[in-house]
Parts: C-alpha cells; sequence; structure tokens
C-alpha cells in the first residue's frame, strides 16, 4: 500500500485531515510531470518527439526516425498510465476491480486537450477534473442521489467543448488579422 499524505504528514508534525485519502502518488505524479517537462522541452528525444507528434511527414523530411519515436512515445505513455494504474490499485482501492479503469481514457483524452499538451496544464486540468470529480461524488452523496454524479461529466465535456471552441475562434481570429495587415 502507498502511505497517505495524512502518515507522512502526521510524521512531519504537520496538521493534516485523517479522512483525506490523497498518497504519496500526488508527489510522485508532480515529479513526473516535471520530468515530462525537462525531456519534452529541454532534450533531442522531446524536439523529435514533438516534431513527429505536430508533423510525421516534415519530420522525417528533416531526419527524424518516425517509427522510433512513435514507438517511443507509445512506451513513455504506457510507463506513465501504469503508474496511474499503481495509485489506483495500491493507493486507493487496494484491490483490482473490472470497472475500475472506466472512463479514464476520456478523461486523459479531455485533460490533454484541456492543457493543451503541455506538462503544467495537463496538470491543472488534472486538478480540475479531480476535483470536479471528488465534488460530483459528494454532491450526490449530500443531495441524496437528486443531483446525479453523471451531471459532473456532461459538466466536463461542456468545459472541453468551451476550451476547444474557444482556441479555434482565437484561431481564426489571428488569421483574419494577419490577412488585413
Amino acid at each position: 500500500r502507498l502511505p497517505r499524505l495524512y502518515t507522512i504528514f502526521k510524521f512531519l508534525n504537520i496538521d493534516f485531515p485523517a479522512y483525506n485519502q490523497v498518497n504519496i502518488s500526488f508527489f510522485i505524479a508532480i515529479g513526473v510531470a516535471i520530468l515530462a517537462y525537462y525531456i519534452l522541452w529541454k532534450t533531442n528525444l522531446g524536439y523529435e518527439i514533438r516534431a513527429v507528434g505536430y508533423s510525421p511527414l516534415a519530420a522525417e523530411y528533416g531526419g527524424i526516425s518516425v517509427a522510433k519515436n512513435i514507438v517511443l512515445a507509445m512506451v513513455i505513455s504506457g510507463a506513465f498510465a501504469g503508474l496511474v494504474g499503481t495509485n489506483e490499485i495500491m493507493g486507493f482501492k487496494y484491490r483490482w476491480r473490472q470497472e475500475l479503469f472506466t472512463g479514464l481514457g476520456f478523461n486523459g483524452i479531455a485533460v490533454a486537450l484541456l492543457g493543451k499538451n503541455h506538462p503544467l496544464g495537463v496538470v491543472l486540468a488534472a486538478i480540475l477534473f479531480g476535483i470536479l470529480n471528488y465534488g460530483g461524488a459528494i454532491v450526490n452523496i449530500y443531495t441524496e442521489g437528486r443531483i446525479p454524479r453523471e451531471l459532473i461529466m456532461v459538466l466536463q465535456a461542456v468545459i472541453v467543448i468551451f476550451v476547444v471552441i474557444s482556441d479555434e475562434i482565437v484561431k481564426r481570429l489571428i488569421r483574419q488579422r494577419r490577412k488585413v495587415v
């Protein structure tokens, strides 16, 4: 089992709510996000992965191995997904259930869209989605089911739609201004 933050903070004589389920994987996730930022934005490998992601044809023309970088990106993302599974099983649920990871693919894509594929943005978007999910569960409990938890999924979808639409509107406005100038 992964130690909860309450246990760690209690050992350090820091006041932290005992009912909180957050565990050490929170700090591991922050560390992994920093590592991802460093790899993607400060190394040649990251440059190659981003180049392949933006335009495989242009990357290949520039001498970058597209197949190698696609496989490498999948291996890295698989390792990140493994950390999520470790948190779910060893840090929160403590057992495997078939329906354990339902919806995580949708949430991952939505978080990546919301975070604009940047590690800092993804961390902030993941925190927002986590707060929404937890808040939805709490609201459902306190209203005795009158406000369904699924309403949070609708809210998340609306947020993603607005972000995508606003991004497209900004791009079109910039294109129009460039045409005028």
